[in-house]
């Protein structure tokens, strides 16, 4: 072997070890940014863009497996807005799926296994197509990306590598952000559901709960806090009364005046409320969720309870709950009393402002109440009642009221 055809091989080594390790370090930046994108729908999106850029290729689609039906089912294939689905074992998808097989074509056009193609996508052919499985940490195929028509040539043996890696990663994401999906919706369930139990002990309040933490939430909004922090109050809007689970009923369903005694017992609900979420296991901002709870009857000069805090001490998100909880409990209906329409409660929340209420949360409440009007409640006729009548003269017991 001649010295020329030595240097010759040793350059091709160098520069396979370049192209390689060019390959590593790109699957090690998007293992990076897959791992940081937590939402499903996003994710699905990032790993699309990815494997078009990865593999210089036109477009992409991704499969994922659904077990229950025997197919892959994708919404997220560029160039088309139709959900598609495939039997697995049919087509080129569903055979790499059933078989984990990577296949690679040259000549997708006249392949007997592709698929007839959906109507818009008529005017699209297909030339080269690599279609590889993606794999979970115990080797299970859940999905396949397809990637179509590469722009220079046809897909290589380094292109296979480099898609089969790229898939393992995008596996590990999706199910990790399906994890996290699952376990935020197991939580929003119980925390729904732990919200109803209140309805079932005290009925003349169903939907109070929901109606709170609706009302809670859109104020948020209005007032731009963040995405979590709406999640947050929402939540504690749901649970803010958990604590009359505690209360005697005679108390909870009395139809006349509380006593003294009475209304020391309801009372109480705000610390029983707060004691019991401290008791549940919760991570993050969610850490705050037994104490926001706990303040919704504090008011902003220092009258409220259970600790007469002042405003300074007392959360935003608090302050929040407090408009939406007095608001709803002045418009809907009890055993004792006639609801106040919806301006009125407005109005009687105003004069209030700065002495009881935030100003920035009664206003917040005027403009959601002009754009979205009551909720919508399965649990109580809460009909939009507009009026005018002066909100001073319509309760003279709001302590009966704002139980």
């Amino acid at each position: 072997m001649s010295q020329q055809d030595l240097n010759s091989g040793s350059h091709e080594a160098i520069t396979q070890h370049s192209a390689h390790m060019d390959d590593y370090r790109a699957l090690v930046k998007i293992a990076c940014l897959l791992s940081s994108e937590p939402e499903l729908d996003n994710l699905l999106n990032l790993i699309i863009d990815t494997s078009n850029s990865l593999l210089n290729a036109d477009r992409s689609s991704l499969f994922l497996v659904d077990y229950a039906t025997n197919e892959l089912f994708s919404k997220i294939a560029l160039g088309t807005s139709n959900e598609i689905r495939v039997k697995i074992g049919s087509g080129l998808a569903g055979t790499v799926a059933k078989t984990g097989e990577i296949i690679n074509l040259r000549d997708a056009q006249n392949d007997p296994r592709q698929q007839k193609r959906i109507a818009s996508e008529q005017a699209y052919i297909p030339h080269t197509m690599l279609t590889v499985p993606m794999r979970n940490h115990s080797g299970k195929i859940i999905g396949v990306i397809q990637t179509i028509n590469k722009k220079t040539g046809s897909f290589n043996e380094r292109d296979e590598e480099v898609s089969l890696a790229f898939a393992s990663l995008a596996a590990v994401a999706i199910e990790n952000a399906t994890m996290r999906r699952d376990i935020e919706l197991m939580l929003k369930s119980f925390i729904e559901t732990m919200a109803d139990t209140i309805d079932l002990k005290s009925p003349q309040t169903a939907g109070h709960s929901r109606r709170v933490a609706f009302y809670a939430a859109e104020i948020a909004r209005e007032l731009n806090l963040s995405k979590d922090n709406i999640e947050l109050i929402r939540m504690a809007g749901l649970l803010h009364d958990y604590g009359k689970i505690g209360v005697p009923e005679v108390v909870l369903k009395k139809q006349g005046k509380l006593t003294e005694e009475e209304w020391g017992f309801m009372r109480q609900h705000v610390s029983i409320t707060e004691g019991i979420l401290k008791r549940l296991y919760l991570i993050g901002e969610l850490k705050r969720l037994p104490s926001i709870a706990g303040q919704h009857h504090e008011r902003v000069n220092g009258t409220g309870y259970p600790n007469g805090l002042l405003s300074e001490a007392i959360q935003m998100e608090a302050k929040i709950l407090a408009v939406s909880d007095v608001y709803d409990a002045l418009t809907v209906r009890r055993y004792y009393r006639e609801p106040m329409t919806h301006i009125d409660a407005l109005n009687y929340l105003r004069t209030l402002t700065g002495i009881e209420f935030e100003g920035d949360c009664v206003e917040a409440l005027v403009r959601v109440v002009e754009r979205v009007g009551a909720p919508q409640n399965p649990y109580e006729d809460t009909a939009l009642q507009f009026g005018s009548t002066p909100a001073e003269t319509l309760a003279p017991d709001l302590s009966r009221f704002l139980q």
